[in-house]
């Protein structure tokens, strides 16, 4: 029976948070009500009082739960030696792919401000300690290295954000592994040879002339 009960729960809160996804997507969050997500989620509003206060702490419970994945799955990785700098991006991509909605709002300005910091400074601070391991060139010496983490980290946030309003256009492979060429050659370092599988069979991943025009088109006011 209390197993029963445990799925119950699961269903009904994993209803609220979709619906909750779906609402901010559309019609952004401010502007919901509890009765907007309940409708649209087919619960009652006493059932969504049993599960959470109000609609904040839904929120902060779906955001933090996709955090947590994520900040676990690239804890759990571990890239070869030869991927210094960007091999972490793919279990990134493959999670955003995976919870779209979830990010188009953390990483937006509907999302939790303190939930979003948490997630750029674990990516940083895990990006620092690769880099520490890393042959970095002779020019980075200067540059004190929990700089680059943080310049490569927002790199690769902005590129999430572009990639999510591009409807992914590129596959998470893709996506990786540009990540990594534009990554390498910022730093000065030599991009490392493309591993089987990280590019899609019958697929060209575009090379970095092509991606740059492409991102720059998106800049608000550009020359």
């Amino acid at each position: 029976m209390t197993k029963l009960v445990d799925r119950r729960v699961q269903r009904t809160r994993k209803l609220l948070r979709d619906a909750l996804m779906e609402l901010i997507i559309e019609r952004g969050y401010d502007e919901l009500s509890i009765r907007d997500i309940t409708d649209r989620a087919n619960v009652g509003r006493a059932t969504f009082y049993l599960h959470f206060r109000n609609k904040e702490e839904l929120l902060l419970a779906q955001l933090q739960e996709v955090v947590s994945e994520l900040i676990a799955r690239l804890q759990a990785s571990d890239p070869p030696p030869v991927h210094p700098i960007g091999a972490r991006s793919r279990p990134l991509f493959e999670h955003v792919a995976q919870n779209r909605a979830p990010y188009q709002v953390l990483l937006s300005s509907r999302g939790s401000v303190k939930l979003a910091k948490y997630l750029r400074d674990t990516m940083a601070g895990q990006m620092q300690a690769r880099l520490q391991k890393a042959a970095l060139p002779s020019i980075l010496t200067s540059v004190p290295i929990e700089v680059v983490a943080r310049y490569l980290t927002g790199a690769l946030l902005e590129l999430v954000i572009w990639w999510l309003e591009k409807g992914e256009a590129y596959s998470a492979a893709q996506m990786a592994e540009m990540f990594e060429r534009l990554a390498q050659e910022g730093l000065g370092t030599q991009a490392p040879p493309v591993l089987d599988g990280d590019s899609l069979p019958g697929t060209e991943v575009p090379t970095t002339s092509e991606v740059w025009p492409q991102l720059y088109k998106q800049i608000p006011g550009r020359p």
